[in-house]
């Protein structure tokens, strides 16, 4: 914001603070946006989630996941969307005696994919999201 200054003495009138800091903030928005601006967005329309788990034997275990999202409009008058993905994520158990063995793949496919901002704050509209990751994790409990 700008101060408003008087055209002719150029005299300050109202400061630019001044329609921060305890006044009330209002944008007019035309009549065709208003439906739109209304439409909470940030969620996918459609989605699709997939989860297996299986049990091999005893000691070993398997399982697959799957979500699908489609595209998502980011902002309240849809200026930007974000589009569609498809993640796969895949692990494995294995527990013998006091050890503990597991390993994942998150996102096994690679996909770039991106979530929109949750909520109605403006502070950063879309995050990136992480590619493929693997992360093995080995535990032994001391009994």
């Amino acid at each position: 914001f700008m101060d408003i200054v008087d055209p002719n003495t150029g005299e300050v009138l109202y400061p630019a603070e001044a329609f921060v800091y305890g006044g009330r903030l209002q944008g007019v928005l035309p009549a065709a946006l208003r439906g739109e601006y209304l439409k909470k967005n940030g969620n996918p329309i459609d989605q699709l989630g997939f989860n297996a788990n299986y049990q091999v034997t005893k000691r070993l275990g398997l399982t697959l996941g799957a979500n699908w999202f489609s595209e998502i409009p980011v902002t309240r008058i849809t200026t930007m969307t974000v589009p569609e993905a498809f993640i796969m994520n895949v692990g494995a158990v294995w527990q013998a005696d006091n050890w503990k063995v597991q390993f994942n793949g998150n996102n096994i496919l690679d996909e770039r994919y991106y979530r929109p901002r949750n909520g109605v704050t403006v502070a950063g509209l879309v995050s990136s999201m992480p590619g493929r990751g693997w992360t093995i994790t080995l535990k032994h409990d001391f009994r």
